[in-house]
This record gives structure tokens, sequence and C-alpha cells, in this order.
């Protein structure tokens, strides 16, 4: 599937990007289909309308956004190690990051310096999945590496910039990881409350919020001294398989694909319960982020 309406027609984006001239002025959420050949573009609440799409990377993974409101999306295509990056409503990448760590999975930027992390999987010629951080958001990154993971899926700044990752290790157990803020190595973290398979990490504004890609739950933990404390659980009536999550000042954006078809359903956050929207014609979405206008 994928959207029409906006271009006149059922667009598909391989090949190809396109944008509405208003897209720039709107604030606008992103959302990685591979299914539909790169990353859809909607004006955000209350409209949700189609406004654009770019076709670079074709297979997104996880999305972030800096304070300039710049959009960054990693590349899950087979053998990628890069990231993009795009301004507000544009259509052509205005950095791309290699990634010498493996197959970027999900990024995060740092809300105190504007360091970008990048978490990555296996790939090949890689062992072991690694944490690329750039400073600045510019050049050749600094790796960390812990090698209980296999594969580093998501990762998350807080407040204060102690970045966070999760991952699976031996026997795909859960594993997650914190590197502080000026800190030089990963340091594995303990959390009271079992995650069965690793989903999305966020700083929400007061908690960590750690998703659990096998249950419909995302679960906030309060964490010091590398110990985390389950403090509250978002549960979402959809099927389970929360990938790469955004929580945007109450709401809760979870783009899920289910076994007949994609959906990308917001929620009040952290309430949870019944999507309050959804936004139908995806079809195998994978990650979202919201970009605002005029920052």
């Amino acid at each position: 599937m994928q959207p029409t309406g906006a271009f006149g027609a059922s667009f598909n984006a391989r090949g190809q990007s396109r944008m509405l001239p208003e897209a720039r002025s709107e604030n606008l959420l992103y959302i990685g289909d591979a299914g539909s050949g790169g990353v859809l573009v909607y004006s955000y609440l209350p409209a949700l309308k189609f406004v654009g799409i770019l076709s670079e990377p074709p297979a997104p993974g996880g999305e972030c956004v800096d304070s300039a409101q710049d959009v960054f999306i990693t590349d899950a295509s087979p053998f990628s190690h890069v990231t993009y990056e795009y301004a507000h409503g544009g259509t052509s990448p205005i950095a791309i990051f290699a990634d010498p760590g493996g197959s970027p999975s999900a990024c995060s930027i740092d809300p105190t310096t504007g360091d970008l992390a990048v978490a990555s999987v296996r790939s090949n010629g890689t062992t072991h999945g690694k944490l690329a951080v750039y400073k600045g958001a510019r050049g050749t990154p600094k790796l960390y590496a812990d090698t209980s993971f296999s594969d580093m899926m998501f990762c998350g700044y807080d407040d204060a910039g102690n970045l966070f990752v999760d991952g699976i290790g031996p026997g795909s157990a859960f594993l997650i990881a914190e590197l502080p803020k000026g800190g030089k190595a990963l340091t594995e973290v303990t959390l009271d409350h079992s995650i069965l398979f690793p989903g999305g990490v966020q700083w929400d504004g007061k908690d960590l919020a750690v998703g659990d890609d096998r249950s419909s739950y995302i679960y906030r933990f309060a964490v010091s001294g590398y110990k985390g404390k389950r403090v509250g659980a978002t549960r979402l009536r959809v099927w389970p398989g929360l990938h790469q999550f955004f929580i945007d000042d109450g709401v809760l954006i979870d783009p899920t694909y289910l076994p007949s078809r994609g959906a990308v359903a917001l929620y009040d956050y952290p309430a949870g319960g019944k999507p309050t929207r959804t936004v139908t014609g995806v079809s195998t979405p994978a990650g979202a982020v919201v970009s605002l206008a005029g920052k």
C-alpha cells in the first residue's frame, strides 16, 4: 500500500523524493516505511495529511531529531553503514554519516551537546554491534563496544546527556547499558522488571521509557547507580511489536507492523490504552519522529 491523494495518485518513493511546498511551514510527522520504499511524511496534529515521501534511505530504521528540527534516519538496508540527515521539510540529504560500527539501527541526539549517537547491529565484517557517537553530529564517530551485546538496537539520551542503549546478548537475552555523560565506557544497567525483547528507548521528560517488543507495554524506569527501578507502565492495546516509538508533549506515536497490515497509532501518554488517532495506508512502519516548524 502507498498513500494516495497528496500528489493526485498512489505514489511509490523508489527513485525520487517529493514534498508539498507547504510542508516546510508545518509541523511534520516522519514515518519510516520500507514497504513503501522510504520515509512517509505527514503534517502533524491535527490534520495528519500526507505531504511527502523521501526515497533515501529505502529501508529506514530508527529516527531522531535535533534542536534545529533536522531529522536523522538510519538506513536498515542489508550491509548499509550510513545514516541520513534532512532539514525540516527538505527532500535532499544535508549530511550522510558513515558508520564503521555496524548496520545502523536507531539514533538519538544529546540535548546538552548536539552529539549524534547511532546504535548498530551486526553486519558484514562485524561480530558485534557498536555505539557510534558523532561529536556535534559531524565528522568521524567514536565507537563504544560491549561484547556482551551481539546487537545494539535502540538508544536514547536523557536530559542530562547520559546515553542508554538496549539490545540482545547471549541467547537473545535483553540487555541495556549506559554511557554516562563524559564517560569513556558502557556499563550494563540492571532493571528490576524483565523485558522479553528490546524495543525503543526514549527519555520522556522525567523517566527512561523502554519498550518491550514482545508485549504491548512501555515501561518507565528511574535509573540511578546503573540500576533501574520501575516507576510505571504504559499499556498499548495493539498487536505486540514496539519498535522505535516517539513521545511528544503527552502524545505517544507507535509505528507497528501487524501480521496483516501496518498502522501508526497515536496514544495519550503515559495513559496508553486505545489509540486516539491512527494513520493508515502504510505498509511496514518501523520508526517515527516529529519535526517542528519555525525552530
